[in-house]
């Protein structure tokens, strides 16, 4: 009887839910993934690994995503939620967080689309700005 011994068991599946990590961004990199797709596939129970990848390192895999861009992402989405996160925490698993009740998910996703056609920035998820003084009511 051939027993192996706990840690190489620790050792084989962090080996595999790194490849799986960076299986998931090479495919995010050749565009034959999404940002979504890679959440979606974090949800799944043979996903759990990828809860891990900082929000960071997903957004940086896209081809024409840099720093500036990524910190515009975050500074939203802390912005929308009320969060203050430190970065190396702000991961998928902290995105999809259930006690957060979709908030922080749907404010990942505002700063991603086109936001140009809504009524005020952070629309619908913050209250309608004051008016400046002097405007029209």
């Amino acid at each position: 009887m051939n027993v192996r011994p706990p840690l190489a068991d620790a050792n084989s599946a962090r080996a595999a839910a790194r490849h799986l990590r960076a299986t998931a961004l090479m495919h995010v990199a050749t565009g034959r993934a999404s940002v979504h797709d890679v959440i979606r596939l974090a949800c799944k129970p043979n996903g759990k690994p990828l809860l891990r990848i900082t929000l960071k390192q997903l957004l940086l895999a896209q081809p024409g995503v840099g720093d500036e861009t990524v910190a515009r992402i975050t500074r939203h989405v802390l912005h929308l939620t009320g969060s203050d996160v430190a970065p190396r925490k702000f991961t998928i698993a902290w995105l999809l967080d259930a006690r957060a009740g979709g908030r922080r998910f749907m404010a990942f996703c505002d700063a991603l689309g086109n936001n140009s056609a809504t009524p005020w920035p952070g629309f619908p998820f913050t209250p309608r700005p004051a008016r400046i003084s002097g405007g029209t009511r």
